[in-house]
């Protein structure tokens, strides 16, 4: 497989794109979430509902854009405010 790396001063830079799918570091995605990084790593162990880290490499670890996306949809529609 063919890897890329986005060279663009955009939110996602450094970003690994794998056929089109754009991978989050863990720092990117707790900024996305506005959380710390460690809590990631919490709610990987306590939500089974978090989509998991996808391995490139031995310690590279790297989480799908459009796998996050349908965990924060599936999260906003579970939290909707009752009236």
């Amino acid at each position: 497989m063919i890897y890329n790396i986005l060279k663009t001063a955009n939110a996602y830079e450094n970003t690994v794109i794998k056929t089109g799918q754009v991978f989050l570091t863990t720092s990117q995605l707790a900024n996305r979430l506005g959380v710390s990084r460690t809590t990631i790593w919490r709610y990987l162990k306590n939500d089974t509902s978090f989509p998991r880290p996808h391995h490139f490499g031995s310690m590279t670890r790297r989480w799908n854009l459009s796998e996050i996306e349908t965990w924060e949809n599936s999260r906003s529609e579970n939290h909707t405010p009752s009236k």
